[in-house]
């Protein structure tokens, strides 16, 4: 609905003019009296059209016209004027009127045409304006894109400079634009010449030969060259992409070039060698010293600096401590070597952030002997590793004060590098110091230790345990070796190994042994069983020790025990005789009060009730009490263990049992503090076999149980080491063929085999793929005693050759032969195959994508992602460093906020999986794959991004990968859309104006048609457009006047009709009367006609009249 002002001064024609416009169904019509009423309502009313009269007092249609033009209210104004007043007409042309009618005449015509007028001007209008700010939109898209862009037309005149060429070159838009004759030339080759653009235009070779690194995509055109004028003669190298430039029919009108500055990409190929060649050199140096000056020395090569030097942090004070330094003199270095942990130089370091700043503007106050040095522009990089400072790298110059902003990034990656060096180095160094301290420890113990598997093969036995037995470790480890057991004990031991479970992993026994020369020994063992995560066996640990002695005590103090009770049944029964032999129980006496008082351990007896009833005088040191005394009459559980339920369960094992051996408890010392001690007790019964409650012994096992649990603790330390290493770690004898004593399992891994009783089967040889490399390695080891980096060739159980690197180190006997050889092994296969075409490889990866200036990131044929560029951590938010290296489609979730595969994953994809994928659309091109996605979410934002994804290949032409580039058309988008929008407005106007229109070319045919012509003709329109002359529609006799008309519009548009009627032939052959209304388009030769049917009131009109001249006669 379009709301109109009417304004004139005659009410009459006011309310017939808005009765008659509100008829038409999509006009609201408010009226003023006057021009000055008008513009009142105007202030208070939004309205899509003014019709105003001329003639009115006070101010005039034309002043009330020029009044809002000058508020520049450029509102669509229909002037009414008077017959003969063409100087007003031609005065409110110039003004910016949009239409004028003349009145007079038929009304009902004069309305409609007004009728037509409104609806026309207001569509125009809003035409113009949307086209224009489109037009504006694009101008503006144009103008203020990144990348220095230019457009000409098919002439070759400017018609497009935006900002970044004008940064680029200098020269402003407004001294360009219009220009022609290669002008865009001059600022970039100092002549004019035909640069990229033109070959879009033209195949010229000549122009060819000046782009020679020039490839094409689609109808793109791509180079790269070095400009040496360019900026002031400093140079750059310049990266250009030419294309077509289309109008909205898909007509080419021009070309148009991006240019983009890519120095600082060149420049950063020096940093990227030097970064990736530090990164190789860091993966063979085991030396600390020997990393940092290789460090030092990128470090100082990518800032174009020539000193430095790097600090480690002392992690027990805190202070720094220079490690290496470069270029420096011996005064300065010795001034600077160390710096407390209070200093302002440490404490500076300690924030974390990198400095890069002038020397003498530190803050710090420096010595004559630092002045004396002369630095000048200081770089200070805080070395990080989880979260804390570890080591500083300071670069300096002597000539530059300022640090080059392009090698900022460069040495903080740098610094990166050398914190996981140190890192490394470190846990390499402490690893092998834990296993050395473990060793040492296990070796140094007294009691015997052996680890052996489930099917009996031993993989450590110590020093003890071999001196014991009179063999060396070679001759156990690797072996099923048992000591000789009395059958009588085979059993017993037997059951108490099967008795080990994941619920009690831990039990203590007592079995005798023969000795090679056939003497009977008695052992105790604490044996425990070790299981893994999944609750599979994987070996026993046995701590033992020789208890022969202390057996024979216990089998005296028993006998004596037996002699005592014996004693006191005879006292009682023969008291009498007794009396006659009291020297003798005097003696006896003795003997027994000797045992007790001078016993170790502690004897006890308690009656039925648990009451301690005797106990040696050792009793009293043990629980801490000063007089035996205090201990006797106590109730052992509640006031003697720690633990009174452990007492039930002790009586619980004594009564099933009869008597329980190093059964251990914990007791409860006088000031509360727990004792752990191992009882040997049995019930003691009278002569009638009345059971008077237990007796035994006591021991007191504190020191046992520190060793136990601190061997235990460097055990399960050391194990949890070794097993997690990613690298393999093994033990083997150093005869030929050899035996493997024992392996972790990520060794047992690279060499293939399913588990390591599997490859202990196997001679070491067999592991080789060249067998006489065995023996070179055993001639190195048993002449240098170790070897370190070593590269050999083995062989995996399926026949598979691997390349690996050792370390090995061989443990001597006292004669100064090997006992055996521990080495540690890591599986270098694909780094032999992969060294030198992914250096290469590596190298152009980082040279590609970390400087594109598309979002852009690279995955292996894994998954993992390898390479995410500034770009795409600018349009994510992450960080490279938080997803290089990541898996499992980590790298959709910043773009669908899930885990899901992209359109990188579908270049591995077969055929079809690209066609099913969750991609609507997918174009492939060869290998290309690219896709629009809509309603993605960065950075919180709603967004449309525009993806390709193609292979990688390495230099063996198999494909290593893929990349995927990402654009942010979001913007772009929006912008088509409002492109498209604005341009087909025109076209919905065109076809739902509700008039038949159409588009007329100079030679008068009709290139365009709406359904209103169809319905109006009768013709479709693929027989009308392009196929039919507007003169085949025209009455006979009107078409030499519209002839004329035709041909004068194109020579003198002024002073052709713009409105006149004619009559039209239907398909049918019906005639019909036409209101035209025609004009030129701006600027072209074609013209718009809009035809607007009046049959029916020409018909009815006639009816009128022919009735009124009835009724005259």
């Amino acid at each position: 609905m379009y709301r109109v002002l009417y304004v004139d001064d005659e009410p009459a024609l006011l309310e017939l003019g808005k009765i008659f416009l509100e008829m038409s169904g999509f006009i609201t019509v408010e009226t003023a009296l006057s021009a000055q009423e008008g513009i009142q309502v105007l202030n208070r009313t939004v309205f899509d059209c003014i019709v105003s009269d001329y003639q009115m007092p006070g101010m005039d249609g034309l002043a009330f016209l020029k009044y809002l033009r000058g508020e520049h209210n450029g509102i669509p104004f229909i002037l009414f004027t008077g017959r003969g007043r063409e100087e007003v007409v031609i005065e409110a042309v110039n003004s910016g009127v949009d239409y004028y009618l003349q009145k007079g005449g038929d009304p009902t015509s004069q309305y409609v045409d007004l009728q037509h007028k409104i609806k026309l001007s207001i569509e125009r209008r809003r035409t113009e304006d949307e086209l224009k700010e489109s037009r504006q939109q694009m101008t503006d898209i144009i103008d203020h894109l990144p990348d220095a862009t230019c457009a000409v037309d098919l002439d070759g005149k400017i018609i497009a400079w935006n900002r970044a060429m004008e940064e680029m070159t200098g020269v402003q838009k407004e001294q360009i634009l219009g220009t022609g004759d290669h002008s865009y030339a001059l600022p970039f080759y100092g002549t004019r010449r035909p640069i990229l653009l033109d070959l879009i235009l033209r195949n010229d070779e000549e122009t060819w030969k000046k782009y020679p690194n020039t490839f094409k995509e689609d109808n793109k055109l791509i180079s790269e060259i070095y400009i040496p004028i360019l900026y002031g003669g400093k140079g750059a190298y310049l990266w250009f992409i030419a294309s077509p430039l289309y109008d909205t029919h898909g007509t080419v009108i021009g070309a148009i070039e991006s240019i983009r500055d890519v120095t600082e990409r060149k420049r950063q190929d020096h940093i990227l060698h030097t970064q990736l060649d530090l990164g190789l050199a860091l993966q063979s140096i085991r030396g600390l010293h020997d990393a940092l000056e290789i460090c030092l020395s990128a470090a100082i090569e990518i800032s174009g600096m020539d000193a430095g030097g790097i600090y480690l942090v002392d992690e027990v004070h805190g202070s720094l401590d220079l490690a290496v330094s470069r270029n420096l003199g011996d005064e300065f270095v010795l001034s600077v070597s160390h710096y407390s942990a209070d200093s302002p130089n440490t404490r500076i370091v300690m924030t974390g952030k990198p400095i890069y700043i002038q020397y003498k503007k530190t803050g710090i106050v420096h010595s004559p002997v630092q002045e004396q040095e002369g630095l000048k522009g200081l770089i200070i990089i805080p070395v990080m590793s989880m979260g804390r400072v570890i080591a500083c790298i300071n670069i300096s110059s002597h000539i530059f004060d300022e640090i080059p902003a392009n090698s900022h990034i460069g040495l903080e990656t740098i610094a990166t590098q050398i914190g996981a060096a140190i890192v490394r180095i470190q846990a390499d160094e402490a690893l092998a110091q834990s296993e050395q301290k473990y060793r040492n420890v296990v070796e140094d113990q007294t009691e015997f230790i052996s680890r052996f598997l489930p099917d009996g093969t031993h993989v450590f036995v110590n020093e003890a345990y071999c001196r014991y037995f009179q063999k060396s470790s070679a001759e156990i480890i690797g072996t099923t070796f048992t000591p000789q057991q009395p059958a009588e004990d085979q059993k017993a031991v037997r059951q108490h190994i099967r008795g080990l479970t994941q619920e009690k992993p831990v039990a203590t026994m007592e079995h005798r042994i023969v000795m090679p020369d056939g003497q009977i020994r008695w052992q105790q063992w604490s044996d425990r069983a070790i299981f893994d995560e999944d609750g599979d066996l994987v070996e026993y640990q046995s701590i033992g020790r020789d208890i022969t002695d202390r057996k024979m005590a216990e089998d005296g103090l028993n006998t004596a025990y037996k002699q005592i009770t014996a004693t006191e049944e005879e006292l009682r029964e023969h008291y009498d005789k007794l009396k006659n032999s009291g020297d003798a129980l005097r003696e006896s006496e003795e003997k027994y009060r000797s045992i007790l008082e001078n016993i170790q351990d502690v004897y006890y007896r308690s009656d039925t009730a648990g009451n301690l009833i005797l106990a040696s005088p050792s009793a009293k040191q043990l629980l801490g009490y000063d007089l035996e005394s205090e201990v006797k009459g106590k109730n052992i559980a509640q006031s003697l263990y720690y633990y009174p339920e452990e007492r039930e369960k002790f009586l619980a094992e004594l009564d099933s049992r009869g008597s329980v051996t190093d059964y251990e408890v914990t007791l409860k010392k006088r000031d509360g503090t727990p004792v752990p001690v191992s009882t040997s007790s049995h019930n003691y019964y009278d002569a009638n076999g009345n059971r008077l409650g237990v007796e035994g012994i006591f021991r007191d096992i504190t020191e046992r149980k520190k060793m136990e649990d601190s061997l235990k603790a460097n055990e399960e330390n050391y194990r949890s080491l070794v097993d997690n290493l990613n690298v393999g770690v093994y033990r083997n004898t150093p005869e030929f063929p050899g035996r493997t004593i024992w392996a972790n399992q990520a060794f047992v891994r690279i060499l293939g085999y399913d588990s390591l009783p599997e490859l202990l089967e196997h001679p070491v040889a067999d592991i080789y793929a060249n067998q006489d490399e065995r023996k070179k390695i055993i001639q190195v080891l048993d002449t240098e005693g170790s070897v370190r980096d070593r590269e050999l060739h083995l062989k995996k159980k399926d026949g598979t050759q691997i390349w690996v690197s050792i370390n090995a180190q061989t443990k001597k006997k006292s004669d100064g032969t090997i006992e055996w050889i521990d080495g540690i092994c890591d599986d270098i296969t694909a780094l032999k195959e992969a060294e030198e075409k992914g250096r290469r490889y590596q190298l152009e990866i980082s040279r590609t994508i970390d400087y594109l200036p598309d979002a852009a990131f690279i995955i292996n044929r894994k998954g993992t992602v390898i390479a995410w560029n500034r770009a795409i951590e600018e349009m994510t938010g992450v960080r490279a460093e938080e997803i290089v290296g990541r898996g499992d489609y980590e790298y959709a979730i910043p773009f669908h906020g899930h885990r899901r595969p992209i359109l990188i994953d579908l270049i591995f994809a077969l055929e079809d999986a690209v066609q099913k994928g969750d991609y609507v659309e997918i174009k492939r091109t060869g290998e290309i794959l690219s896709v629009e996605s809509p309603n993605l979410i960065l950075k919180g934002k709603p967004s449309i991004v525009r993806a390709i994804a193609a292979p990688i290949y390495d230099e063996s032409g198999n494909v290593a990968g893929a990349i995927e580039t990402i654009t942010d058309i979001t913007e772009l988008k929006r912008a088509q859309e409002d492109l498209r929008v604005s341009e087909n407005r025109y076209h919905t106007i065109f076809e739902n104006t509700g008039t038949a229109t159409v588009l007329l070319e100079e030679n008068t045919t009709i290139s365009l048609a709406n359904a209103e012509f169809e319905r109006l003709s009768g013709y479709s329109r693929e027989e009308i457009e392009g196929k039919m002359s507007w003169t085949e529609f025209v009455f006979h006799e009107d078409l030499e006047r519209m002839f004329t008309q035709h041909h004068l519009r194109r020579e003198r548009n002024e002073t052709a009709l713009r409105h006149y009627e004619f009559r039209f032939i239907t398909k049918t052959g019906e005639i019909r009367s036409i209101v035209l209304t025609i004009d030129v388009i701006p600027g072209t030769t074609q013209s718009v006609a809009s035809l607007m049917d009046i049959t029916a009131e020409v018909r009815a009109s006639d009816a009128v009249k022919l009735a009124n001249k009835h009724s005259i006669s």
